[in-house]
């Protein structure tokens, strides 16, 4: 175990720990474990503020090897990927080679995928299972991905990839419904958490 820490859940206490690949340390950026564990301190301090939320013992997995091409997570040169485990334990990799996790994006892709952690254990699996396909538009993934990324920045300053996203939505919101966005969508959860507050969210995503 390379890092733990706990966050306390109206459920009860979590553990949230990253893990290494036994020789991946060769495949890491310069600065990446920091940024890797400035994300999950981050995420341990933001999660309380989304209110009555669920999350269940998180393991980030550092791995020495090539992401999954089209199937990853589209955060600048993160390869990325969340799933539920036995005893619903949420399992977060981190491929690290190829276009491969930097400093500059790592804690925030972390921060995006413990919010999924979040979705996971707060929603049901109908609505966990209306994304499409790879983060393709359609179904649910505007709000699984916007929110993701809304919480990245709540829980640590906005990433690089982040901009990409804003200019995006300016690019695409005249002509494109808020719910056939991807992760460009972030920008409505930048207001609706920034106006409401950040409990203001979950209650949306349980109405999805």
């Amino acid at each position: 175990v390379a890092l733990e820490a706990s966050v306390d859940t109206p459920a009860g206490e979590r553990h949230l720990r990253v893990i290494r690949h036994v020789v991946s340390d060769w495949a890491e950026g310069e600065g990446v474990s920091a940024a890797v564990a400035a994300g999950v301190h981050g995420s341990a301090a933001a999660l309380p503020r989304l209110g009555d939320f669920r999350i269940g013992n998180a393991t980030v997995l550092l791995l020495d090897d090539f992401g999954p091409g089209g199937q990853h997570e589209n955060c600048g040169d993160i390869a990325a990927w969340t799933n539920i485990g036995p005893n619903d334990e949420c399992l977060i990799t981190l491929w690290l080679l190829g276009a491969a996790a930097s400093a500059e994006n790592a804690g925030a892709v972390v921060a995006h995928e413990l919010m999924h952690c979040v979705q996971f254990a707060s929603l049901t699996a109908g609505q966990m299972g209306s994304a499409s396909p790879g983060g393709a538009s359609g179904g649910g993934t505007w709000w699984m991905e916007g929110s993701a990324d809304w919480f990245s920045t709540l829980a640590l300053p906005a990433a690089p990839f982040i901009a990409g996203r804003v200019s995006t939505f300016d690019a695409d919101s005249p002509t494109v419904a808020l719910n056939l966005m991807t992760y460009d969508a972030f920008v409505f959860f930048a207001w609706l958490g920034g106006a409401h507050g950040p409990g203001a969210v979950l209650p949306l995503l349980h109405g999805m």
